[in-house]
């Protein structure tokens, strides 16, 4: 039982949901150490909050993109930045904080100025969100009674743990309990935050005793279907039967068996074809020579068999906050059959309303936020391994109202439906789910196991365990059996499914952009649009009991604009020491999602690229990798709307010509486009025609001094190379876009000397890092600048007379 005067704040900003974990765990520490805590996210709470009566309060908080707050976040950090606060406001905080950031990242901060101007900066920000949020916090008076953490998401758990351990430490010590109170333990059960029950029958339901009229029943087999399901708990609970079934239901059964069988479908369709056996015909209704097992059985080779198809989820359009319905046009795969990476062209028409005539406008690098859903194969796995069968299709709801962030519960939502479209059980344990598996497991050695394997000095194993595998929890609780989690403890057990972006990969006039107004809409045009209809004038010393407050806004739907957009997705599908494949939750969905579907999907406008008429008539030059083609390809159709477009110049790297390389069909079409591929699994050739057309790339983009070829000649390098950081060493024998960068250095500097756009679009690894010294390398090669220093003068300055405009989008 926690003490009232000892209470902790634990406030979380978390994109992926790794800070939201790192806070439960947190949280759950403090628990045990009697302190009565409360969990939100930085945007649930307001900031006079933290003025109250709390011994500490402790920040958790991830950066993400290029330095920047999570959205969950953002309100409190502009809340906290504002200028009118006094400088001693938060004088009685008593706080501390631990970051979670990527060391991979890099500075990168853009500022529009009239004609898109930017900065780039190669200074880390790293953890740059906490050192912010720590920065603000003493400046406006909050005590840091405890040091800060900060830890790389790449091996966190190395700050992590001691950073959390010396927590704990500075609790027991500064806030001593009572001498009769002790520490709840670490195998002891703690209360869940979030509780499920089975919502209770209400008068709508049919009471047990209520007279059947058995003529009216058989004639309305709904009526009598009805009673029983609505009987179906109490009929479980007296039959051996986990889940009986009413009597038309048990028709139906019968029947879709019948209907399954051979014979009758041959008697019902003579046209039905013939059964092989071999190469000899067999006459299925000839009983002599119907055989007990599958024909199949007895041939040396094994006919192809059939898969079967495969069941999904029923489309349920919940009213998601700020969501908007979409359709699938197409689901078509870009990746030849024997590829090794299935990459899917994703094609949808999104319907956004329009809110008091104000129209959403789609830009060149937002993004679509998709809600996957689990297979009813996998849910009813989990129904059986838990023994839930008797309450999966009992309606449900939350004691008290109070459910976990982005949780979406239907009304009359049942324990199946909340599996299916909330719980990610295919995820990968986290060391409080694995904390609190333990409270239920009944076999002595495997609660010993899981709570060794959540112990800090065995971080190798846990790692082991889960993520090095990458061991979901289905396969967790099938290897756990003897642990069974009670139906009210879900929403507090398993993680939430969280929606998954992806980049826009058209834009301009592939959209399809089509507006339709209500009627109500064209009559209200004229209004203002911030503040909505306006209201009739009423008697003085009246007021409309609907009228709101001055300062509440309830936005009107006036209409409709429907887009086209298309998303270029890469299924994650992998193998790890586990024999059975791994595959995303969202690349699961995605591979079978029948088109028709009707979906909820999120936009995002993101930091766009400089886009528009100005921007157009500027020249681009675009790297990407990969599936980060998808914004490149959006910027260079919004751009080919405008007559006067500059030349854009693409560096596009994949593995295979024949395989990967997207979109190659439209980029001959595309006007003032010039693409430099690079293949960097295609074997190379020496051919004489791959010479030539070599040469003819050459010619195309005016590459006349090539630093490349000098070196394979034996020539001494370009006078203007005089930079001693060169990356030849990671990509010397391969050919990536960084090498090319490199190549066509002439026309890159060509494009820069006219103020040019830098795109870089890909994954966050390596390559980011690689492209940006090949652009430092190829801004001397080719005589754009002397050395490094005028490089980060002209290019990379932080100063407000940059002209050259760098954007980046990874992940």
């Amino acid at each position: 039982m926690a003490l009232s005067e000892r209470r902790i704040l634990i406030l979380y900003g978390s994109e992926t949901g790794n800070a939201q974990e790192k806070a439960g765990e947190i949280d759950r520490l403090c628990q045990r150490l009697r302190f009565s805590t409360e969990l939100e996210e930085m945007d649930g709470i307001k900031l006079n909050t933290l003025l109250s009566d709390f011994s500490l309060v402790i920040f958790v908080i991830s950066t993400t993109g290029q330095g920047q707050f999570p959205k969950n976040a953002l309100g409190f950090w502009k809340s906290l930045r504002r200028a009118k606060l006094p400088p001693n406001c938060l004088s009685s905080v008593r706080f501390t904080t631990f970051g979670l950031g990527d060391s991979s990242y890099q500075k990168c901060a853009t500022r529009t100025i009239l004609v898109f101007l930017s900065i780039f900066s190669r200074l880390y920000r790293y953890n740059w969100a906490s050192r912010l949020l720590r920065s603000r916090l003493l400046h406006l008076g909050a005590q840091e009674v405890f040091d800060r953490g900060e830890a790389d998401e790449r091996h966190e758990d190395g700050i992590y743990q001691p950073w959390v351990q010396n927590l704990r430490e500075y609790l027991l010590s500064s806030f001593p309990l009572p001498a009769s109170i002790d520490l709840i333990p670490a195998d002891h059960p703690l209360p869940p935050r979030y509780s499920l029950r089975i919502m209770p029958k209400m008068e709508l339901d049919t009471p047990d005793e209520m007279p059947i009229d058995s003529a009216s029943a058989a004639q309305s087999p709904d009526l009598a279907t009805s009673i029983f399901i609505a009987n179906r708990e109490r009929n479980a609970a007296l039959s051996h039967v986990e889940r009986p079934r009413s009597r038309h239901e048990q028709d139906d059964e019968d029947w879709d068996r019948i209907k399954r069988n051979l014979a009758v479908r041959a008697r019902q369709d003579t046209k039905t074809a013939p059964v092989w056996l071999g190469s000899s015909p067999v006459d299925i209704l000839d009983k002599a020579n119907i055989l007990k097992d599958a024909p199949e059985k007895y041939l040396l080779h094994k006919s192809p068999a059939t898969p079967a198809p495969i069941e999904f989820p029923k489309a349920v359009i919940s009213n998601i906050p700020g969501t908007s319905l979409a359709r699938v046009i197409s689901n078509t795969r870009v990746t030849p059959l024997g590829h090794w990476q299935d990459v899917r062209l994703l094609t949808l028409e999104v319907a956004i309303p329009i809110m008091d005539n104000l129209k959403y406008s789609a830009h060149p690098g937002d993004v679509i936020v998709l809600y996957p859903q689990n297979y009813p194969k996998d849910v009813q796995n989990l129904i059986d391994m838990m023994e839930w069968g008797a309450a999966a299709d009992a309606k449900m709801e939350f004691v008290n109202g109070y459910m976990p962030k982005g949780f979406r519960l239907q009304e009359g939502a049942t324990l199946r439906d909340i599996l299916t479209n909330n719980i990610d059980f295919t995820a990968v344990p986290t060391r409080m789910f694995l904390e609190k598996l333990a409270d239920f497991a009944t076999n002595g050695d495997q609660k010993e196991k899981l709570l060794e394997l959540v112990m800090p000095q065995f971080s190798n194993e846990f790692y082991d365990f889960t993520s090095r595998p990458r061991r979901t929890i289905l396969e967790v609780l099938a290897e756990f059996y003897s642990a069974k989690i009670p139906v009210t403890h879900v929403p507090d057990m398993f993680p939430i499914i969280r929606g998954r972006e992806y980049s826009i990969a058209n834009g301009g006039c592939y959209w399809n952009k089509v507006t339709i107004e209500s009627k109500e809409a064209k009559s209200k045009s004229s209004q203002h649009p911030e503040r909505g209809p306006k209201q009739a004038s009423l008697p003085r010393g009246e007021r409309s009991s609907t009228q709101s407050e001055p300062t509440a806004y309830n936005p009107q739907v006036t209409g409709l604009v429907t887009y086209r957009f298309e998303l270029l997705i890469a299924l994650v599908e992998y193998k790890t020491i586990i024999r059975k494949p791994r595959q995303g939750l969202c690349s699961h969905y995605i591979k079978h999602l029948p088109v028709g579907t009707p979906l909820r999907v999120g936009i995002k406008n993101q930091t766009p690229p400089p886009n528009g008429h100005l921007a157009a008539r500027r020249p681009l030059i675009a790297i990407a990798a990969g599936t980060g083609i998808a914004p490149i390809r959006s910027l260079i159709h919004d751009r080919s709307l405008h007559d006067d477009v500059a030349e854009t110049l693409l560096f596009f790297g994949c593995r295979n010509e024949a395989a990967d390389f997207y979109f190659s069909e439209e980029w001959d079409k595309t006007k003032a486009l010039t693409v430099i591929p690079a293949f960097s699994r295609d074997p190379k050739t020496d051919s004489k025609a791959a010479l030539f057309q070599q040469q003819k790339m050459d010619d195309l983009v005016g590459n006349t001094s090539d630093h490349y070829l000098r070196m394979q000649a034996g020539l001494p390098p370009l006078d203007a190379l005089s930079t001693s950081k060169l990356s030849y060493a990671y990509d010397e024998g391969k050919n990536y876009v960084q090498q090319l960068i490199r190549r066509h250095s002439e026309k890159v500097c060509k494009l820069l000397a006219q103020d040019a756009i830098i795109c870089l679009c890909g994954n966050s690894g390596r390559m980011p890092k690689s492209v940006r010294e090949a652009l430092r390398d190829a801004a001397i090669m080719g005589g754009f600048c002397k050395n490094e220093a005028e490089v980060k003068q002209k290019i990379f300055s932080d100063k407000a007379g940059t002209s050259i405009t760098f954007w980046e989008e990874t992940w």
